[in-house]
């Protein structure tokens, strides 16, 4: 694990009332953290940085602070039904990529859609 991956782990587990939540999150941060590696890789190959601009905004989703849609279109050169339907796209290939990253260690479909809302769980005790 590198330094930055070790100081993830650190900084979960210290909020995990249990070691098997503290494996739970790191697990969820991970799958999660190369899911939108996987977008973004693929946004920034089809020229689409809008889109990047988007999914960035959207990731600070848990922040007081974050971009709102009238702040997200101007940065992203959209208007806000485009930064919505941005959006829309984004957490449907957001999911799609989680499943893609969870499906080697499930057997069959059920199965990975349950570790995906497993995942979401794990996500959403970590705010």
């Amino acid at each position: 694990m590198d330094d930055d991956g070790e100081s993830q782990y650190r900084e979960i587990a210290a909020r995990a009332p249990c070691p098997e939540a503290a494996f739970d999150r790191s697990w969820a941060a991970e799958k999660l953290s190369r899911a939108v590696g996987r977008v973004r890789g693929e946004f920034e190959r089809q020229g689409e940085s809008s889109l990047v601009v988007v999914l960035d905004g959207y990731l600070k989703a848990d922040n007081p602070k974050r971009p709102g849609y009238k702040e997200l279109a101007t940065l992203a050169g959209l208007n806000e039904d485009g930064v919505r339907h941005a959006l829309e796209r984004i957490r449907e290939l957001l999911a799609d990529a989680i499943l893609e990253e969870v499906r080697p260690e499930t057997h069959g479909e059920a199965s990975a859609r349950e570790e995906l809302a497993n995942l979401l769980r794990c996500i959403g005790q970590t705010r």
